[in-house]
């Protein structure tokens, strides 16, 4: 398949929902706009399916990782907690196979890009910690937008001499968040590459990596030009 196909392929993580009555068969779902996003850049998305036993055919096949958001929270045991907050929902099917392909992509140093729960996992993969609800533990539900999700929201600083601060090249920018979950305490060799207004990390990377980033809002609207050229970095990354 490889041999056939000169553009960068991408690997992208699929929503698959355990408990949900839109189907009495099982079924995956994805927004048309990351498969969109990334094809924009000259990328071909692959969607993923949850399956285990594709793990090491996809790491040969794909070029690029995208971990993506999705209706769902990380299990905590995954860094080191029980649940504590009534809000959390667990998808452990999705979440044991996101963490395996991220380990593989990472010990190949492939390019990698979290979004929204894909950074916290990025983060979780390293020993850090999420905040299990924002609201609970930060007495603000800030994050939490009620406008449609590619409306930008707030504004982000963005750390310099980072990789992502290279890429955009703006000390602030506006961004569309939608989440209840932070990233807490950084892992091992995490660097904040963003933070929100209340000091709420929004963007995290791995500088020992080729490209491995992470980004709590949502770029695949591609929506402002930050989004587009976080995209087009990542795509290039793998030229």
């Amino acid at each position: 398949m490889k041999q056939m196909i000169n553009k960068p392929i991408i690997g992208t993580t699929v929503d698959f929902p355990e408990n949900e009555s839109y189907s009495k068969y099982p079924w995956y779902a994805l927004r048309k706009n990351y498969a969109d996003a990334i094809s924009s850049f000259g990328g071909v998305p692959l969607l993923l399916s949850c399956d285990p036993n594709n793990i090491a055919d996809y790491v040969k096949i794909i070029d690029g990782l995208i971990i993506t958001g999705g209706d769902f929270d990380i299990d905590p045991h995954y860094y080191g907690q029980s649940i504590t907050s009534e809000t959390v929902r667990i998808n452990s099917t999705r979440t044991n196979f996101e963490i395996e392909i991220l380990g593989q992509f990472l010990n190949l140093n492939k390019p990698v890009l979290g979004i929204c729960g894909g950074m916290q996992l990025l983060n979780i993969i390293k020993g850090g910690s999420l905040i299990q609800d924002i609201a609970e533990e930060m007495g603000s539900s800030f994050h939490q937008q009620g406008m449609p999700k590619h409306i930008t929201t707030h504004s982000v600083k963005i750390t310099k001499d980072t990789l992502l601060y290279n890429i955009l090249q703006k000390d602030t920018i506006d961004v569309n968040t939608s989440h209840h979950q932070a990233v807490k305490a950084l892992g091992k060799g995490v660097t904040l590459s963003a933070e929100a207004p209340d000091k709420i990390i929004e963007a995290i990377e791995i500088p020992d990596y080729k490209f491995c980033l992470g980004v709590q809002w949502h770029p695949e609207y591609l929506e402002t030009s930050a989004d587009k050229q976080l995209f087009k970095a990542f795509i290039q990354s793998i030229r």
